[in-house]
């Protein structure tokens, strides 16, 4: 009796690392979101990293707050694209805090110090009982917005004072102080006090 000739099994065709319905159900758009959100991913990690980092964050304080020396145990945190960055800055007791602000142009900056700008009617970011007026920083004069609204990390409006420390327009610059605990109004001599390790018109 003959033995019975078996067809030989074809070589099993290699897996692509990719699932077939992404090829056919998803089209070409959908791979190219999938890789951009795959970059957009990878870039915001690295933000994140960055923005704890600092050793990247203190060299953005200095292009708006210059210094000799860097305020020894001073936090900061924080960073930006493009020119314009947010950096939360808290002082060696952690008794304060305060946001830098920096912009590549005017405009942001102004709509900072304008109560009926978009930027501060937001919600759960709107400002209440907004006051302008000037305080004295280190020989000049500069503009200011007193105000109430919700500090970092919270939902509970504290009083908060803003400050332009522009100087002649080469960085535009921005520093919200916040009144930790209490209601009374940030004080000129705390901003005063919390600027010292800085020489903050420098280069501007």
């Amino acid at each position: 009796m003959n033995d019975t000739e078996w067809p030989e099994e074809a070589p099993a065709e290699k897996k692509s690392g990719v699932p077939k319905w992404v090829w056919f159900g998803c089209g070409g758009g959908c791979i190219v979101a999938l890789l951009l959100a795959a970059v957009a991913s990878f870039f915001f990690m690295t933000f994140i990293k960055d923005a704890q980092d600092p050793e990247k964050v203190w060299p953005l304080v200095a292009e708006a707050l210059p210094f000799d020396e860097r305020p020894e145990g001073w936090t900061v945190s924080g960073g930006g694209l493009m020119g314009t960055n947010q950096i939360v800055m808290i002082p060696e007791g952690g008794e304060g805090m305060a946001m830098l602000y920096t912009f590549p142009n005017s405009e942001g900056l102004n709509e900072l110090f304008d109560p009926e700008s978009m930027a501060n009617n937001m919600v759960m970011l709107s400002i209440e009982n907004a006051e302008a007026g000037e305080i004295e920083v280190q020989g000049r004069k500069a503009r200011t917005l007193r105000f109430e609204a919700p500090a970092p990390g919270t939902d509970k409006a504290i009083p908060s004072l803003r400050i332009d420390l522009t100087g002649d327009g080469n960085v535009y610059v921005c520093l919200q102080v916040f009144k930790q605990g209490g209601t009374e109004p940030v004080a000129d001599e705390d901003v005063r006090r919390m600027l010292e390790p800085f020489d903050v018109w420098r280069g501007k």
